[in-house]
């Protein structure tokens, strides 16, 4: 739901709307790595300033963000961070992965990702960085699009035909970069290239399996 939409439409039916509102300026101040003033996060999420003001004083008394007093912005707090952590220790894959992780970044002189599926996203869990100048970096807990990531694609692929069928109809296909495929149609060819690098659809079956196992809520 985009700032303005949430401006505009409020809470759903049975929603609380304060409920509603703190997630999305979460999100917002997660986003900025050097943290929003008041200002920037109430256009961010079109709400009022008075309003967003509000959001953070509460979200603060509860350690949700942080304000820096020198500059005036607001940063994630501890307590964000340690919900956040509950996700990934709820799931072991983390800790189990890491070794694996490693040895790939070893190998390959690359950055090592694990995302897991959550409602048509992916959320990164884990990442080992890689020592080269020029990589690819991804924050722990964010997410991301199955159809305009790398490991979107890779996921997709691995999914028997019904399944792979089912996610893309889900797909809202909406545009991140200039380069992202923004219909089913050229995403599927792109899926179909990738299965045939994997020796058609071979090596993908055990991927796909795995993903059907960890479907879990987006946090």
């Amino acid at each position: 739901m985009s700032g303005a939409a949430l401006s505009a439409r409020g809470a759903m039916p049975g929603q609380v709307q304060s409920l509603v509102r703190a997630p999305h300026v979460l999100r917002a101040i997660a986003a900025a790595p050097d943290g929003l003033i008041l200002r920037d996060v109430a256009r961010g999420v079109g709400l009022p300033v008075s309003t967003a003001h509000r959001l953070l004083t509460t979200l603060e008394s509860e350690r949700f963000v942080r304000a820096n007093p020198d500059t005036g912005a607001w940063t994630v707090g501890p307590e964000a961070f340690a919900v956040g952590q509950g996700f990934v220790r709820a799931r072991d894959i983390a800790a189990l992965a890491r070794p694996r992780l490693r040895a790939l970044t070893q190998r390959w002189s690359e950055t090592a990702t694990l995302y897991v599926e959550a409602e048509g996203g992916l959320v990164c869990v884990a990442q080992v960085e890689s020592r080269q100048m020029m990589r690819a970096v991804a924050r722990v807990g964010a997410v991301v699009g199955l159809h305009c990531t790398g490991a979107g694609k890779a996921l997709l692929a691995a999914l028997p035909a019904a399944e792979r069928t089912a996610a893309l109809a889900t797909l809202d296909y909406a545009a991140r970069t200039a380069r992202t495929l923004r219909d089913r149609a050229a995403l599927e060819r792109a899926l179909a290239e990738t299965r045939a690098r994997l020796g058609g659809g071979r090596r993908g079956a055990g991927g796909g399996r795995a993903l059907r196992r960890r479907r879990h809520p987006r946090p």
